[in-house]
């Protein structure tokens, strides 16, 4: 009997979202013999939308996260085991209590369906791997999820959980807070952050767990090319949501330097988010309405086909904290350049003067709006060793083919804990 794979995601393949497993469960799909897929912050509105191997099934749980909810998993006081009270600071042992209480009821649901259903999936003895895609609300119903299937039907189990940004970093939260690190990390039995900043944050703030925690980066799947044709204007790319964590905002206000010189360029952005109006505004107000083009949410295959059918100068990311931009390396893998800020893992995939330009985190409009046009006014020579350099990175460090490949075949070689 092959080995089973429980796949915890926050939405994915419903509504949008973790785009990047699109490309890796092709590669998990084809390493184990089944896969369940259990999306935990759907509702009954969402869709799904993208498709899945034959051997992928997925467990629909409809949590209704109303303002009532919210305030009940607030106040009522966590009574599970094991969850550390971290923090004397109010407002996080609030935080801590909601996110605990939720984790629960979600794993009750997840409970019901999984172990009343009539399928082959659960069975006495067997192996499995719970794979929480984010090191949060997916990693902790993972910890319940795997005590269940240890303690109730003496189940072969391995809890491994992959790290980004939001879900890591508590140094760029709010509250200088994320609730459960120690719980997760002492119940997980691997950590997988995806870039080496994220692993080297982690391990230094948790020394004892060090032994468990290991980068493992995401990557893009080669899609076609971009040929760049030297036309004028000059095509700049951004994608990303817009939040104020991105600081569009930035972009504009370099544009609009741009545009003071008389410099021919035009800019698209792929992604929309709360600041979409915000952002709408101020460049309606500093900038040539025919010199860019918000594009709002689109399909990964849109961008793809944007890649394809235009030539695009530089790629640009000035956001003020990044796990490791998977709109990078997409954009690397079309030959692109990119001008991007210092922040996570983005050094691990934008090399100064090599494939473009790194910034400080600190970065403003004047020395944004220089970057990009060193880059319009650099000799074709210089641009296209720039071009070049961002394939080889991309083809030699974030190839999913051969990433996505080689974590599938070490997570199914897992041997996990039971009774």
């Amino acid at each position: 009997m092959g080995k089973k794979l429980i796949l915890l995601t926050n939405y994915y393949p419903y509504y949008k979202g973790e785009e990047y497993l699109e490309s890796e469960i092709k590669h998990l799909s084809n390493t184990f013999e089944k896969i369940i897929i259990i999306p935990t912050m759907i509702n009954e509105k969402m869709k799904v939308t993208r498709s899945t191997p034959k051997n992928v099934d997925i467990i629909e749980i409809n949590y209704h996260h109303t303002t009532i909810s919210k305030l009940k998993n607030t106040v009522k006081r966590y009574k599970g085991e094991d969850v550390e009270q971290t923090t004397k600071q109010f407002k996080c042992l609030l935080y801590q209590n909601y996110f605990s209480n939720r984790c629960e009821a979600v794993f009750k649901l997840i409970s019901q369906k999984l172990f009343s259903q009539k399928n082959d999936f659960i069975v006495d003895n067997m192996e499995v791997v719970i794979y929480s895609y984010w090191l949060y609300t997916t990693s902790q119903i993972g910890v319940l999820l795997k005590r269940e299937l240890i303690d109730k039907h003496n189940i072969s189990v391995k809890l491994i959980s992959r790290a980004h940004r939001y879900d890591l970093y508590e140094n760029e939260t709010r509250l200088n807070f994320l609730p459960s690190r120690k719980f997760l990390l002492k119940n997980n039995d691997y950590i997988y952050p995806c870039s080496d900043d994220g692993a080297e944050y982690l391990t230094s703030k948790y020394p004892k767990y060090s032994d468990k925690i290991m980068s493992r980066k995401l990557g893009t799947s080669y899609k076609g090319t971009n040929i760049f044709t030297n036309e004028i204007p000059f095509e700049i790319v951004s994608c990303s949501a817009l939040r104020p964590i991105k600081r569009i905002n930035l972009i504009v206000e370099a544009l609009e330097i741009l545009e003071s010189k008389n410099i021919k360029y035009h800019w698209t952005h792929f992604g929309d988010g709360e600041e979409l109006e915000n952002v709408s505004k101020l460049a309606q107000l500093k900038l040539n309405k025919r010199n860019y083009k918000f594009k709002g949410f689109v399909k990964n295959s849109e961008v793809i086909k944007f890649y394809k059918e235009n030539s695009v100068g530089c790629f640009i990311n000035v956001s003020a904290s990044e796990g490791i931009p998977v709109s990078i390396m997409e954009a690397l893998s079309f030959s692109i350049p990119v001008i991007a800020t210092d922040v996570g893992g983005t050094r691990e995939i934008v090399f100064n003067g090599e494939n473009g330009t790194l910034l400080k985190k600190e970065t403003g409009k004047k020395e944004i709006s220089e970057e990009i046009m060193k880059i319009i006014s650099s000799n074709i020579q210089e641009y296209n060793k720039m071009r070049d350099k961002s394939y080889y990175i991309w083809k030699s460090m974030y190839n999913s083919e051969i990433l996505y490949k080689d974590f599938s075949l070490e997570v199914l070689e897992m041997k996990g804990e039971k009774n």
